[in-house]
């Protein structure tokens, strides 16, 4: 991770773009969304708020306004990586491959009439993306069945619902035993989005 020992100006400090991370609370946590620079430490900038964008934007605005802090503070500020900046990357590397992958991406370059280059930067291109989406859906999937999962724990120790019975006694099978079980309900809630 790079860092910027010298003080720079607020122009500078304001013109820095960051990584910043959401999380939805629960409604034991307050509700809304939570907002944090990860690079910058989750304790002094972090925020919530009603929505999403909300936290974001206030997040932003207390970035802004913590420059004089930072400052003072005189340890050396994180510079976020920058994926626009080309300055320390050439655009060119070496990369070995199978023969078989190597004659496949160069026949599909072929059938679509670009070059053997062009179509193995789109095909990364277009593999990052998707494995970028995937990888974060799979997390935001993962964090709501742990949240539906919790919030079906607590329901089930409370001793009565809000329908006027406990979950066992609501679940009983005609045999008289309880047909309650916690990762059933949790994959079904979650399968159906209830």
């Amino acid at each position: 991770m790079k860092t910027r020992n010298k003080k720079m100006t607020r122009e500078e400090w304001e013109a820095l773009r960051y990584r910043i991370e959401i999380q939805e609370l629960s409604e034991e946590e307050g509700g809304g969304w939570m907002a944090w620079i990860p690079q910058l430490g989750q304790g002094l900038f972090m925020v919530d708020a009603e929505t999403a964008d909300e936290a974001v934007s206030q997040l932003e605005t207390l970035r802004r306004s913590l420059y004089d802090t930072v400052m003072e503070s005189g340890r050396p500020i994180p510079i976020p990586a920058d994926v626009t900046d080309t300055t320390a990357t050439s655009g060119r590397w070496l990369m070995r491959a199978s023969k078989r992958l190597h004659a496949e991406l160069k026949s599909a370059a072929e059938r679509e009439g670009v070059s053997f280059n062009s179509y193995c930067e789109s095909a990364l291109e277009r593999g990052h993306l998707v494995r970028s989406c995937t990888e974060a859906m799979e997390r935001l999937a993962k964090e709501t069945l742990e949240r539906t999962a919790r919030a079906i724990e607590r329901r089930a120790e409370e001793p009565t619902s809000k329908w006027g019975g406990s979950i066992d006694e609501t679940s009983r099978s005609s045999a008289g035993e309880s047909s309650y079980d916690p990762q059933v309900l949790t994959l079904e809630v979650f399968a159906y989005g209830a």
